[in-house]
C-alpha cells in the first residue's frame, strides 16, 4: 500500500480507500512483520478497530496479554476486555493520565441500557514502568478480578472485584434481548484521530478444570 490518494473509477469519479473496501478490516498475524505494516497503514487510512476475542466457555478461568502501547493522551487506550455487548463489559485499558502519564484504568459498563454510561471502579489510576505490559482477568462464577505484572514480575490485583454475572443471557435485557454470550480478548481504540496501534504479543486462555490453554 503505497499511496493514500483516491482511486479513480471508470466512469471518471474518485473514491476514497474506505468508500472502496468498506469501514472495517481485520488482519491475522498483525503482531510482527508484513501483517503489522498492513494493520498499521489500515489504521492510518482510517479504518475502525476490531475488537479481537475468544467466546468464554468456562464459569472458572484466567486470560492475560502483554501489549507494547505508548498512549500520550487520555483518548487512548488497549488492553484487556470480559466482553458482553457494548452496555455489558468491564475492560482493564493502559491509557495516558494527565498527572501519572501511562498508567492503567478500569472501564466498566455493567448493563447500563441504552445509555451506555461508563464507571470506573479504580479510585486513582496505576502508574506504570516503561517497556511491555503484562495484564490478566481472572473469573470464578461471578466474581471477576484484572490483575498486573509489575517491573518484578510479581502479579498485583488492580482495583476491585467486579461482578461477572452482569455479562451474561441472564442479566437485564438489552438490545435484542441479550444473546451473544460472553467473550475476553483484547482491544485498541484512539478517539483522537491519531490511529496509535497497539502492539499485542500473546494471548493465553486458561480454565480451572486442567484444560490445555489457549494461547
Amino acid at each position: 500500500m503505497s499511496t493514500t490518494a483516491p482511486t479513480q473509477r471508470p466512469g471518471g469519479s474518485r473514491q476514497t480507500f474506505q468508500t472502496k473496501y468498506g469501514p472495517w478490516a481485520v488482519v491475522t498475524g498483525a503482531s510482527d512483520g508484513i501483517g503489522k505494516d498492513i494493520a498499521t497503514e489500515l489504521a492510518r487510512r482510517g479504518l475502525n478497530v476490531v475488537l479481537v476475542a475468544r467466546r468464554q466457555e468456562h464459569f472458572v478461568y484466567r486470560a492475560d496479554t502483554e501489549l507494547e502501547f505508548e498512549p500520550w493522551n487520555f483518548q487512548q487506550a488497549a488492553g484487556l476486555t470480559a466482553y458482553y455487548n457494548r452496555w455489558k463489559f468491564h475492560a482493564l485499558a493502559v491509557t495516558c493520565d494527565e498527572a501519572k502519564g501511562r498508567s492503567l484504568t478500569i472501564l466498566s459498563c455493567a448493563g447500563d441500557y441504552p445509555d451506555g454510561r461508563l464507571a470506573f471502579p479504580l479510585s486513582e489510576p496505576v502508574a506504570l514502568p516503561e517497556g511491555p505490559v503484562r495484564i490478566a482477568v481472572s473469573v470464578d462464577h461471578a466474581r471477576l478480578q484484572f490483575s498486573f505484572a509489575g517491573a518484578d514480575g510479581v502479579w498485583r490485583d488492580v482495583g476491585p472485584p467486579l461482578d461477572a454475572s452482569a455479562l451474561s443471557d441472564e442479566a437485564p435485557p438489552g438490545e435484542h434481548r441479550s444473546f451473544t454470550g460472553a467473550f475476553v480478548g483484547m482491544f485498541a481504540f484512539d478517539t483522537s484521530g491519531a490511529a496509535l496501534a497497539a502492539d499485542f504479543r500473546l494471548f493465553a486462555y486458561e480454565s480451572a478444570d486442567g484444560d490445555e490453554p489457549d494461547r
